[in-house]
């Protein structure tokens, strides 16, 4: 019995001893060569191509065009006649320049018209009072008798006076304002600005002078020059996202590295009656009402008239910050040992942890500042429970369409073309 307990004995030292160095000499050497050639692909992003991306999240892009903050129109006067037209559309003017002329050929002869019937309407009343004098006197010298006849007859021979006195004065104003048309005859511009629009089949009337955006019976619209502001719009979908005060960022369509910031000045809840395209754009949403809103531009522009630009909320990108800055999604923080890290490569193209020092976080941004460990020409990747070091890093140079990646902080932003 005590043979056989030895024998056990020794049979389980030498499976020990067996398994050991089994572990020693092939699992760890197959555990090392499985972490240095980990399958899977990781795609890298230059450090440079995602700085200053911003928080994740949707971002409402929406379109606009620089408007003049006043805009004229100008309507014909129904009782004249156009002669001359002296701008054209495009045309700048001043203050006093002339728009256009009437024809007052017609109104001066009704001005002569109108003296010779003042000069007959006169004659007409000094021999009417003088008749009115010949009664007074013979009914002062009349019997009693016959006073009550007189008197009747003096007091419908002052009516008519009265009645020809009337008459005289309204063909006065009429000719007043005959006059004054003639003394008006050329209409000038009382705002410095561009001719937007000439309609030479308006046959619009009421005031020469109308404030507002333009209608369809406007002869002429003049567009205000100097300050300008943006005129933007939006659908039902969005115009809840907006609100007065808030603060934007304005980039030209042409070239979307200026920025420029504004702040909301006016949003209209009517829907826009304007069925043109006043951005250039085609509507992908034709049955979305749209509506307009203004920005107030916060410094001097040197944009143009009519220039479209792109607005988004302002989420403080604008503001220069020193230093390097990454998203914060492309920090990982190691709460045992109390450090960060981001995945990112080695010379040999192969995943690996780089730990970094970080300084201060834009909470509104959510972006790190990155003191130490990184550089803005090093590859890292989007964190990702299945990344392991030693997989193969995947870099953009190395990639079929290049163009297209490093682009992760881009993706959550929306465009809202009207």
């Amino acid at each position: 019995m005590r043979k056989r307990t030895v024998l056990i004995g020794l049979v389980l030292i030498a499976a020990a001893g067996g398994g050991l160095y089994y572990y020693k000499n092939y699992y760890t050497q197959e555990k090392s060569a499985s972490a240095e050639s980990a399958e899977g692909s990781v795609y890298m992003s230059k450090v440079s191509d995602i700085m200053d991306q911003g928080a994740l999240g949707i971002k409402t892009r929406l379109v606009g065009v620089v408007d003049p903050q006043e805009s004229k129109d100008i309507k014909l006067d129904s009782d004249k006649q156009l002669k001359e037209t002296f701008v054209e559309v495009g045309d700048e003017v001043k203050k006093g320049d002339p728009l256009f002329s009437y024809d007052v050929e017609a109104m001066k002869q009704k001005i002569q018209e109108a003296d010779l019937e003042l000069e007959e309407m006169n004659n007409t009343l000094q021999t009417m009072n003088q008749q009115l004098n010949e009664l007074n006197v013979q009914a002062s010298k009349a019997k009693e008798s016959e006073k009550q006849a007189y008197n009747l007859q003096i007091l419908s021979a002052q009516n008519s006076i009265h009645k020809q006195e009337y008459n005289i004065s309204v063909k006065q104003l009429e000719r007043a304002q005959l006059e004054k048309n003639v003394d008006n005859a050329v209409v000038y511009s009382d705002i410095d600005g561009i001719v937007k629009s000439i309609n030479s089949d308006s046959s619009g009337s009421g005031d020469s002078y109308n404030y507002g955006s333009s209608g369809s019976n406007a002869f002429m619209t003049i567009l205000a020059t100097g300050d300008y502001r943006i005129k933007g719009t939006c659908n039902e979908m969005n115009i809840y996202s907006l609100y007065v005060g808030e603060q934007m960022v304005i980039r030209p369509r042409a070239d979307e590295d200026k920025i420029y910031t504004g702040v909301v000045s006016k949003i209209e809840t009517e829907p826009a009656t304007d069925n043109n395209n006043n951005n250039g754009y085609s509507d992908s949403s034709a049955e979305s009402s749209k509506y307009h809103f203004y920005v107030t531009v916060n410094e001097a522009m040197d944009l143009m008239l009519g220039q479209h630009v792109i607005m988004e909320e302002d989420t403080g990108e604008t503001e220069e910050k020193t230093g390097l800055w990454i998203p914060n999604y492309y920090v990982v923080s190691d709460d045992e040992t109390n450090t960060y890290y981001v995945w990112s490569c080695d010379d040999n193209q192969k995943v690996c942890k780089k730990e970094i020092s970080v300084g201060e976080i834009d909470e509104e941004m959510l972006e790190y500042q990155i003191l130490d460990g990184l550089t803005e020409n090093d590859y890292i990747a989007f964190p990702d429970e299945l990344t392991q070091e030693g997989m193969e890093a995947v870099l953009p140079d190395s990639m079929e369409n290049g163009e297209n990646q490093g682009d992760a902080g881009n993706a959550g932003v929306m465009n809202v073309m009207e």
